[in-house]
């Protein structure tokens, strides 16, 4: 079905589609693109990077990279995306207006015309097989318990009515959708993101705690993905919502953050008493603790033994979207 899906696309994103006439694609009315400031924790923390909001007619993408941007518009991951390093690197602020009559469902779309036209992409599919990870249940089942059936206040709210706003994270980023509320110490809240309410504080090895109330196995598998540079693949067989907890390693939030502010991430280097003018601990990252792995990725296959799972090497067949040509910076405003 996903691929079925991702061959429509390209076959609507070229104009052909079994021998019709090319049918137009939707496109902004216009669109002004910004090189965004420069990275900050304080950004982060406050949910303004690798997001996008749709009010009305206006479309608003904040400190986005051409990666985040070709996730959208292809309506895949960014593990599915091949092409430049650099694409992942800089970072962009887009306002546009849709054109009278358009959908906010038809701004992936809108966005792929917006690549083509200031970007100059031209891309094509194919598959490939890539090396994955399943995750699956380990032995004595798993260790974490459900949520509560009651409803959680805190989870997203219907945006279907006029004039509201609908917010979404890009290129993977979970925590880009929901409202952060950070201390100085580092420990944290976010509200109304798709797995509920999460907690956020240190562990004993300098890196984040992440306590999920409402998480299914495919966000845990997707969310993975981001740590081990491989799609994880959910074979749990589990359904429903849990609590988990999970223990990121400090290098592997090094490496997540990087991944959020691209090449200009560290520009200001990696002071030991904090980052970014941030105090020591969680929010200064201030590094690991005495004895902590120096593996991060040995770290996260610990973390998810901690949960009664496992991560299982395997190979898989993934749909890709291969860049054959696209510009560092796009046709001026």
């Amino acid at each position: 079905m996903k691929s079925c899906r991702l061959s429509a696309i390209l076959a609507f994103a070229t104009g052909s589609l079994l021998g019709q006439e090319p049918v137009a694609r939707p496109a902004f009315e216009v669109a002004v693109i910004k090189p965004a400031g420069p990275f900050s924790l304080d950004k982060m923390f406050s949910g303004q990077i690798h997001t996008g909001s749709i009010k009305g007619a206006e479309a608003t993408f904040q400190f986005v990279s051409l990666t985040d941007l070709l996730t959208y518009a292809y309506r895949v991951k960014p593990y599915q995306i091949s092409g430049p390093t650099w694409m992942r690197d800089g970072r962009w602020d887009i306002n546009a207006k849709l054109p009278e009559g358009g959908s906010a469902a038809s701004v992936p779309e809108m966005m792929l015309s917006l690549l083509e036209d200031r970007f100059k992409l031209a891309a094509h599919q194919e598959s490939r097989e890539n090396p994955a990870y399943e995750l699956v249940v380990d032995k004595g089942g798993p260790k974490f318990k459900p949520s509560p059936p009651e409803n959680d206040s805190t989870e997203p709210k219907s945006t279907t009515s006029a004039g509201a706003t609908s917010s979404f994270s890009l290129g993977g980023f979970s925590g880009g959708q929901g409202n952060m509320n950070f201390g100085s110490d580092g420990r944290g809240v976010i509200t109304g993101g798709p797995n509920g309410t999460t907690r956020v504080s240190q562990n004993p090895n300098g890196g984040m705690r992440l306590e999920m109330s409402k998480m299914t196995m495919a966000s845990l598998a997707e969310m993975l993905t981001q740590f081990v540079e491989r799609p994880v693949i959910d074979g749990t067989g589990i359904a429903g919502k849990y609590q988990i907890g999970l223990d990121l390693p400090f290098g592997s939030m090094l490496q997540v953050i990087q991944n959020l502010g691209g090449n200009g991430a560290f520009q200001s280097g990696f002071p030991g008493g904090g980052f970014g003018g941030v105090p020591a601990g969680l929010g200064g990252l201030g590094g690991p603790a005495a004895g902590a792995t120096s593996d991060p990725t040995a770290s996260i296959f610990q973390a998810v033994q901690q949960l009664g799972l496992k991560l299982r090497s395997r190979k898989a067949a993934v749909d890709m979207i291969v860049i054959d040509h696209l510009e560092k910076t796009p046709v001026e405003n």
